[in-house]
């Protein structure tokens, strides 16, 4: 299953450069996985976002942490909306890009893989959305 929300991994990476040091109770959302690796290493883990947190700077930055890195990556939005959108796209997209690079990421007490489809738009909703709005356009 692909989980995209159309934001490139690489613009992902350069806005998500700083490590955090995000306490657990600071998560918002989360769920626990059995991270499987391609060659079959699992890992417990956390997939999980943290709240909005004004930066001294301005901006707003949001933890995010996945399997099987414990470190957080911050994401960081103009204001609290935009960096907590930005953290669940860059969260949906390391997922598919986890996903397509051969990992597995179960339920803990099951070896039945978690349904990111039910978590994050289906792509090819988001396809015929961009479609509506082309159309719209013209």
């Amino acid at each position: 299953m692909r989980v995209d929300f159309g934001l490139d991994l690489a613009v992902c990476a350069a806005i998500s450069s700083a490590k955090s040091s995000m306490p657990m109770n600071d998560i918002i959302a989360k769920t626990t996985v059995r991270a499987v690796s391609p060659i079959g290493e699992e890992f417990a883990g956390v997939i999980g976002v943290g709240a909005p947190v004004l930066q001294k700077t301005g901006e707003y930055g949001c933890a995010v942490v996945l399997p099987p890195d414990s470190d957080s990556k911050m994401i960081f939005g103009e204001d609290s909306l935009q960096s907590l959108s930005l953290a669940l796209r860059f969260t949906a997209d390391r997922i598919n890009d986890s996903l397509a690079k051969g990992w597995k990421f179960l339920y803990p007490d099951s070896n039945d893989a978690i349904p990111f489809g039910a978590y994050f738009m289906h792509p090819e909703w988001i396809s015929r959305l961009e479609a509506i709005g082309r159309q719209a356009q013209q």
